[in-house]
C-alpha cells in the first residue's frame, strides 16, 4: 500500500500569524462523484482523519441530487439552489446569445449564484475550480481560482507526458503539431488526460493560425555522467533552465509556447524518472503545461499567485497510465507517482486559498475537487462485486486506487478546514454518486423496432423521416416529435406512442424493465425541469441500465460501466450508488449523527443550500428553492 499522504510531506502550515482579512461564515468542499457508502467503505481513523472527525462533529447523510445526476447540473444547483429548469444547465452546454457554452460557464447559468448573493450582501467569495464561477460578475467581490469555465482542461496547453531520450544531447518535443490540434479540440484532450465529463468541445473565440502553421515547441536536455541532467533552451545554452536530480521534481518553468490562439506564457516541471547507465537513456517526465494567465479571475492575479505560491496542473501525468498496468509490476510504482503528483496540486489549492484569505479575504469559499470521479468511472466496475466486470485481481487494484484517492480527499479536507474555525458552517458534500451499470439501451433501435424512427447506415435517425428523434447529442434522456415528419394534429398521438414505447421496453432474457420513468414535458416541472431545454419526452433508464455506446449498436447490449444520470439518482448497489454524500458541520448542527431517510425523506443538494446559508447567516441566492430542513439541527 502507498504511504499516507501525509507521510509524503507535512500538511501546508495555515497559522501565518497574519489576520484573515474576513471571517469565514461558509464553506463548500465539493468532491466528484462520491457516495456515502464509498466513504463508509474506505474511510478510517488511521487513514483518512479529517474526514473522520468532520463526520463526527457533524451530521452526515446521502442527498437527492437534481435530475438528470449530471456533474454540470448539480454543481450549479449547489450554486444557485435552484432546479435546472431555473439554472439551464440540464445538459452540458447551453445556447445564450447565438453562441454555444459549455454549463461550467457562469454565463450559461441563467439564475442568481450564490456570487451575486455574496456581491449583494457585501460578502466577499472564493471559487475554487468550481463550475459556473466564472467569467465573475462582480469584481470587487468574487475571485476565482483556476476557472473551469471551459470544462476540465480549462487551463491546459498540453497534457503531461513521458520521454526517453538517449545520448549525452536530445531534444524534448513538448508540444507537436498533434498537439496543436488537441489544443484546438479539447475533447481530444480531455480524453488523453483521463478526465471524464468534461464538457470541453466548447472553446473560448477562434483560433489565430493553423495548427500545421504553428512551430512546436522544443527543449533540450543535456544528460551527465553522474547520472543528473539539465533542460536547455538550446543546446548552446550555458545556463540551464533547471537541473534535474534522479527523483525528485523540478521547479516550475515560466516560458512563452505557442498554441492555436496566439504564444501564451506556460508553466510546468520536470521528473528524472530514472537514469540507465548501461544504455545512457534517461526517462523524464513532463507535468501539463499550463497556461499562466488562466491560474485566477486576472492576469495580474495569476502571475502574482505563481510568484508567491508557484505552479499548478490540472491532470496528472501518471493517472491515464494506471489502468493499462493492472496485474504490472509497474502498477504500484504509477500509484505512487500519482500520490505525489497529486500531493503538489492539494497543497498548492491549500496555500493559495490561504494567501487569498489573508490578501483579500473572503466570508463565503467554494471547491471543487474532480479526480474522485475520474477514478469511480474507471475502477468502480472493477471494485463492485455486482458488476460484469468484476475480478478478484481487478478488485485488489482498484481498492488501492480508492484508498489513494480517500487519502487525498483527507489531506484536502483537513488542509481547508485549518482555514476555517468551528463556527464557520461547512459543508463537504458530492454534485452525486455512481453505480454499476450491466446493459446500454440504444433508445434510437428500440424505437425504430416500434415504427417511431428510421435509421441510416450510421445508426443515426433520418431528420426526414423520423417521427421521434433525440434532442441532442447532450440529452440522450429527451426526445422530440419530429415537426417535419409529423403534422401538429399527431402531435399528442406520438408522444403517447413514444412513452409506450420506453415503457414496454423490456429485457427479453430477465424480463426486467430497461426504463424506469418517461414522462410528458409538461409533467417534468415534477422533477424540476422546465424551459426550452427540456424535450417533449424526458425518460431515466431503470437501475443497472445506461444509454448505448455507439450508434449502431443493438436495442440491448451487455455492457459494464459506471454511470450516474442516465438512471434516476436513487439508483444504487449494495457497494455505492448514485446519491451523493453530504457532511454538515456547524454549532447549531448535530453532531456525530445520519441522516434519518426513513423518519425524514430525502435530503436534495438545494435543502442543503438553504439551510447552509441559514446557518451561516446569508441571504440564499435570489432563485433557492432549497428548504431549510430544521431536522438537521440539534434537537
Amino acid at each position: 500500500m502507498p504511504k499516507h499522504a501525509a507521510e509524503l510531506a507535512p500538511l501546508p502550515k495555515t497559522d501565518s500569524g497574519t489576520k484573515p482579512r474576513r471571517t469565514p461564515r461558509f464553506m463548500l468542499i465539493g468532491l466528484d462523484s462520491i457516495s456515502l457508502e464509498l466513504i463508509e467503505r474506505y474511510c478510517s481513523p488511521e487513514t483518512t482523519p479529517h474526514l473522520i472527525n468532520l463526520m463526527r462533529s457533524g451530521l452526515k447523510g446521502r442527498a437527492l441530487c437534481s435530475l438528470p445526476a449530471y456533474t454540470p447540473t448539480n454543481w450549479a444547483a449547489l450554486a444557485t439552489a435552484a432546479h435546472p429548469g431555473s439554472t439551464g444547465a440540464s445538459g452540458w452546454h447551453r445556447t445564450v446569445d447565438g453562441r454555444r457554452l459549455s454549463t461550467f460557464d457562469r454565463r450559461a447559468v441563467a439564475c442568481d449564484t450564490i456570487w451575486d448573493a455574496c456581491a449583494r450582501q457585501g460578502l466577499r467569495s472564493l471559487a475554487v475550480q468550481y463550475p459556473t464561477s466564472y467569467p465573475i460578475l462582480h469584481a470587487d467581490a468574487n475571485d476565482v481560482l483556476v476557472p473551469l469555465d471551459h470544462g476540465l482542461v480549462s487551463c491546459a496547453l498540453r497534457r503531461g507526458q513521458l520521454f526517453e531520450v538517449a545520448g549525452p544531447e536530445a531534444a524534448l518535443t513538448l508540444i507537436s503539431r498533434e498537439d496543436h490540434r488537441d489544443a484546438a479540440n479539447r475533447a481530444a484532450l480531455a480524453r488523453r488526460v483521463g478526465a471524464t465529463e468534461d464538457g470541453a468541445e466548447v472553446r473560448e473565440g477562434t483560433a489565430d493560425a493553423s495548427t500545421e502553421d504553428l512551430p512546436e515547441f522544443r527543449l533540450h536536455v543535456l544528460a551527465a555522467p553522474d547520472g543528473s541532467a539539465r533542460i536547455c533552451r538550446s543546446r548552446e545554452d550555458a545556463e540551464p533552465l533547471v537541473s534535474l536530480e534522479a527523483g525528485a521534481w523540478s521547479p516550475f518553468v515560466r516560458l512563452p509556447v505557442p498554441t492555436p490562439r496566439g504564444e501564451k506564457e506556460g508553466i510546468f516541471r520536470f521528473k528524472l524518472l530514472k537514469h540507465h547507465p548501461e544504455s545512457g537513456k534517461l526517462t523524464i517526465a513532463v507535468s501539463q503545461i499550463c497556461s499562466l494567465e488562466r491560474l485566477a479571475s486576472t492576469p495580474q492575479l495569476s502571475r502574482e499567485l505563481f510568484e508567491e505560491i508557484g505552479g499548478f496542473f490540472e491532470h496528472s501525468v501518471f493517472y491515464p497510465m494506471l489502468r493499462s498496468h493492472i496485474g504490472t509490476e509497474r502498477f504500484a510504482e504509477l500509484l505512487r507517482e500519482t500520490e505525489e503528483e497529486l500531493t503538489h496540486q492539494i497543497d498548492w489549492i491549500v496555500r493559495a486559498s490561504r494567501w487569498m484569505q489573508e490578501r483579500r479575504g473572503w466570508e463565503v469559499y467554494y471547491i471543487h475537487w474532480h479526480l474522485p470521479d475520474s477514478v469511480i468511472h474507471a475502477y468502480l466496475p472493477l471494485a463492485d462485486p455486482s458488476s460484469p466486470a468484476h475480478t478478484e485481481e481487478a478488485a485488489e487494484h482498484a481498492h488501492r486506487v480508492f484508498e489513494m484517492t480517500f487519502r487525498l480527499c483527507d489531506r484536502l479536507v483537513g488542509g481547508l478546514l485549518a482555514l476555517v474555525d468551528s463556527e464557520t458552517t461547512v459543508l463537504a458534500v458530492a454534485d452525486h454518486g455512481n453505480r454499476v451499470t450491466h446493459h446500454s439501451g440504444n433508445v434510437m433501435a428500440r424505437l425504430a423496432s416500434q415504427d417511431l424512427a428510421v435509421l441510416d447506415e450510421q445508426g443515426a435517425a433520418d431528420p426526414a423521416k423520423s417521427p421521434a428523434v433525440l434532442r441532442h447529442a447532450d440529452f440522450r434522456w429527451q426526445l422530440d416529435v419530429n415537426p417535419a415528419v409529423v403534422a401538429p394534429e399527431s402531435r399528442g398521438d406520438t408522444v403517447n406512442r413514444i412513452i409506450a414505447a420506453l415503457h414496454s421496453w423490456l429485457n427479453e432474457e430477465t424480463g426486467e424493465n430497461v426504463v424506469s420513468l418517461a414522462l410528458r414535458r409538461h409533467h417534468a416541472a415534477l422533477l424540476g425541469l422546465w424551459g426550452p431545454e427540456i424535450g417533449d419526452v424526458v425518460f431515466f433508464y431503470a437501475d443497472g441500465y445506461d444509454w448505448w455506446g455507439a450508434r449502431r449498436d443493438p436495442v440491448l447490449t451487455p455492457h459494464s460501466a459506471a454511470a450516474h444520470g442516465p438512471q434516476l439518482p436513487t439508483s444504487h448497489t449494495p457497494f455505492s450508488s448514485d446519491m451523493p454524500f453530504f457532511i454538515l458541520r456547524s454549532p447549531r448542527v448535530a453532531r456525530g449523527e445520519r441522516w434519518d431517510e426513513a423518519a425524514f425523506g430525502q435530503v436534495s443538494l438545494i435543502d442543503l443550500v438553504a439551510t447552509s446559508c441559514h446557518l451561516a447567516g446569508i441571504d440564499p441566492p435570489l432563485d433557492n428553492a432549497g428548504a431549510v430542513r430544521c431536522r438537521l439541527f440539534k434537537k
